[in-house]
């Protein structure tokens, strides 16, 4: 036999690729990154703040001065409606769906960050305006991830589940 028919050979040996099959594991591929990200950008908001403690605590020409106790609530008033939240946000899901769910809680986080910051700015400089904002931020973080687990049950199934999760 010569180059040719052992290269023939050899491709005709190969295990045929199932084009359904292939097309299936690249979009459970895209929706884990997909479901990935959802969370992502809220805990980075909500745990991102802490890194930016001594602009809001410190004695510094441009902090904002405020107390160590102050400071802790802008940290818990994101994790006060995260007790509560999944529930309610799991009967949303399941009534109305995850793509739905994503919509509302990613909005709300966008919301609550957005009235956060401006708060903090000074012309309506206000802490309670802040806190508020917040707590609007939770409400959107808490449901972020059950958006997430719906999307994932969906999707993968068994061993896979567990992988994900």
């Amino acid at each position: 036999m010569d180059w040719a028919g052992t290269a023939v050979s050899s491709i005709v040996d190969m295990p045929r690729i199932d084009v359904a099959e292939s097309e299936k594991r690249s979009g459970k591929i895209f929706a884990l990154v997909c479901a990935s990200l959802i969370p992502f950008g809220a805990h980075y908001m909500k745990h991102g703040l802490g890194p930016l403690k001594p602009f809001f605590v410190s004695g510094a020409e441009d902090a904002l001065d405020l107390s160590h106790t102050d400071f802790g609530v802008f940290l818990a008033a994101a994790s006060w409606p995260g007790m509560v939240l999944p529930l309610f946000a799991g009967f949303f899901v399941d009534r109305k769906g995850s793509s739905s769910g994503a919509i509302l809680f990613t909005t709300l986080c966008l919301v609550g960050h957005t009235v956060f910051c401006i708060f903090l700015t000074p012309p309506l400089q206000s802490f309670f305006g802040a806190v508020v904002g917040r707590v609007i931020f939770g409400l959107g973080e808490g449901g972020t991830g059950v958006v997430q687990g719906a999307i994932l049950g969906r999707w993968f199934d068994g061993k896979q589940i567990s992988f994900v999760v």
